[in-house]
């Protein structure tokens, strides 16, 4: 199943998106904060579904005109620091 993981690295956070066949197709800088990495997977989706944003996961938004949830995507916390 693709997802899209916030990764944190010695040099910070960044987020990436990864199809179901593993490949890494979608990465950001790094940032300083976590929330900044969550922040651009939202600005990623939200042109397409609209969005919220929840612990692990965004979850589509309720559509106005048929009350139905949409997909959710999962996002997964990875921790890739080097400990000395």
């Amino acid at each position: 199943m693709s997802h899209f993981e916030i990764v944190r690295t010695d040099d910070g956070h960044h987020a990436r998106f990864v199809a179901t066949n593993g490949q890494t197709v979608w990465t950001t800088e790094s940032y300083t904060r976590k929330a900044a990495a969550l922040h651009a997977v939202a600005s990623l989706v939200d042109p397409f579904i609209g969005h919220w944003v929840e612990p692990g996961r965004v979850a589509h938004r309720k559509d106005s005109w048929n009350k139905v949830d949409g997909t959710t995507v999962e996002i997964r916390y990875v921790d890739e620091r080097v400990l000395a």
